[in-house]
């Protein structure tokens, strides 16, 4: 059956097209009780993307942008994880591929915009309360503590790189988790239920 789940995610698809993208009840209940029955299967990266992208296309519809976030940024997750497999604790168990299909790469690309272009307000915003901590440590070594210029300049200019990169590297995998659970609230539970074992190995 597992082979299959492609199959049946396409024919999904298919009626969908069919139905000029529109999702009726019959087309909605049909991919619930597919998502159901793959809970805690092991599946390509395909069928898992294929999911998303079903459900991402019923958010759309439902101008549910929360919905749309949650699987976009899932999708982006695996893509990453799979890209970069630095990690030496295996991840996304439940997938069985080592690899994102190169059909899903420009479409997770477009989806997950919202996210760069988010992450890189963020990153402007550190790099902003960066500077502002480098001059407040420089004001206060040098004012206060009575060190001198360069001893006070390089003393907050450590602090403030060290404080800068800590932050920096730990973004964006906060920043991920944040927008995740907060998006989760927006998504029915027959999703969930497929992607938590998925999500709790990680």
């Amino acid at each position: 059956m597992k082979e299959a789940y492609i199959t049946q995610l396409t024919e999904v698809e298919k009626a969908l097209e069919e139905n000029n993208g529109a999702f009726s009840d019959a087309i909605i209940e049909r991919l619930s009780a597919l998502v159901t029955e793959m809970k805690g299967m092991r599946i390509s990266a395909e069928e898992y993307l294929k999911v998303m992208q079903l459900f991402f296309r019923k958010y759309e519809k439902e101008h549910n942008r929360e919905g749309q976030h949650y699987c976009a940024i899932r999708m982006l997750q695996l893509q990453r994880y799979l890209k970069s497999r630095s990690s030496k604790h295996q991840k996304y168990e439940l997938i069985i591929d080592r690899e994102i299909p190169q059909t899903y790469e420009a479409y997770i690309y477009d989806k997950s915009r919202f996210y760069r272009e988010t992450f890189r307000m963020l990153q402007q915003r550190l790099l902003l309360m960066t500077v502002i901590l480098f001059i407040a440590l420089f004001i206060l070594l040098s004012l206060l503590l009575n060190q001198t210029n360069s001893v006070a300049f390089i003393e907050a200019l450590f602090v403030a790189l060290v404080s800068f990169l800590y932050s920096y590297i730990r973004m964006p995998k906060l920043y991920l988790r944040s927008q995740l659970e907060a998006a989760g609230k927006n998504v029915e539970n027959v999703l969930l239920e497929f992607d938590f074992p998925i999500v709790s190995n990680q």
